[in-house]
């Protein structure tokens, strides 16, 4: 089973602005369609970093969340913020970025919160696992080569690090990957490069990107409606099940790999693959029906020309039911079988 985890710490940035908003919740949809269940951190975290390089976060439970959980607040920076303890001043600044995260209001929107493909953790990590990730971040956070790579300010810099830490050993005592907003992603590419860590879970996106530049649906355009019948159809649990056959194959030549365009191409070559067998399953179970695939559809190099002979008419697989390939006809055929 493949799953993801959606942590609140690694994915602040997305909180931004509703623009920044928008595009996790499109990302959340092709999640939903490619894994199998997502691991969401319940609760809220608020994090305001100043321009002065002081700042404050924290990680509420779900009861210190209040009563409404359904909207988020967005905030401008240039706001006072500060902490006071009776007359004395603790902390006072101007903020630099100020970000409400809560995942709980856009499940709420997408009529998710209750769906069995998705499990909510209220988790965090305990006060000498945070000791430990935040050790491992002030190593990092004096490492020059993260210069250009994480953002001047000091305390969002620090805070930046602690997510990836924290949120690191989160993710591997659930034993998944982990989603990450924009900030945090370089970061993380840099680790890999660092300990040339493979490419393991990276795969899902590559795979989805493969799917996309082929000019096959792009789910984060679907409605939340439309995403939860692909997701919840056998259509949808069939795509997942070639994908994971598709990445399957690759696996044990990540550690040979030195960049993404190599895998994109196994990836590429793999679901042409897929496509092929899907064909001839379907030949040898009725005769008389020959599928016509367009060359352009899938980059074929290393069939040549000898797919194109054999190949008439893709319609009829986009309308079975239950094949992956009914994904790629029609948006309202795709969403309407089971």
């Amino acid at each position: 089973m493949r799953e993801l985890f959606l942590p609140l710490r690694s994915n602040s940035s997305w909180f931004s602005t509703t623009s920044t908003r928008d595009r996790l919740e499109r990302q959340i949809k092709v999640n939903l369609v490619l894994y199998d269940r997502l691991i969401v951190q319940d609760g809220r975290y608020r994090i305001t970093a100043g321009t002065d390089g002081q700042g404050m976060d924290m990680l509420l439970p779900t009861n210190k969340c209040g009563d409404d959980r359904k909207s988020i607040s967005f905030y401008e920076p240039g706001g006072k913020f500060g902490v006071r303890l009776g007359d004395k001043v603790l902390l006072q600044s101007e903020s630099y970025v100020s970000y409400d995260v809560d995942f709980y209001p856009i499940f709420y929107d997408a009529g998710l919160l209750d769906a069995e493909y998705i499990e909510w953790r209220p988790i965090d990590l305990t006060a000498q696992h945070q000791r430990e990730a935040d050790q491992q971040a002030e190593e990092d956070s004096r490492n020059d080569q993260l210069n250009g790579i994480l953002p001047e300010n000091s305390y969002l810099r620090g805070a930046i690090l602690r997510a990836i830490y924290r949120d690191s050993f989160l993710a591997h005592s659930l034993r998944t990957p982990f989603c990450v907003d924009s900030a945090v992603a370089p970061v993380v590419q840099w680790k890999q490069r660092l300990g040339k860590t493979a490419w393991l879970h990276e795969l899902p996106p590559i795979f989805f990107d493969c799917w996309v530049k082929l000019d096959l649906p792009d789910f984060s355009s679907y409605s939340w409606e439309e995403v939860r019948r692909v997701r919840e159809s056998g259509a949808g649990a069939d795509l997942r099940m070639m994908m994971d056959r598709t990445l399957a194959q690759i696996e044990d030549a990540l550690p040979n790999i030195s960049d993404q365009r190599e895998i994109s191409e196994l990836v590429a070559l793999g679901m042409s693959k897929e496509l092929i067998r899907e064909v001839d399953a379907r030949r040898s179970r009725a005769a008389g029906t020959v599928v016509n695939l367009a060359l352009n559809w899938l980059p074929l190099p290393f069939f040549g020309g000898a797919l194109a002979g054999t190949v008439k008419d893709l319609q009829s697989l986009w309308n079975e039911r239950g094949s992956w390939l009914s994904l790629t006809g029609n948006r309202n055929k795709s969403t309407s079988g089971e």
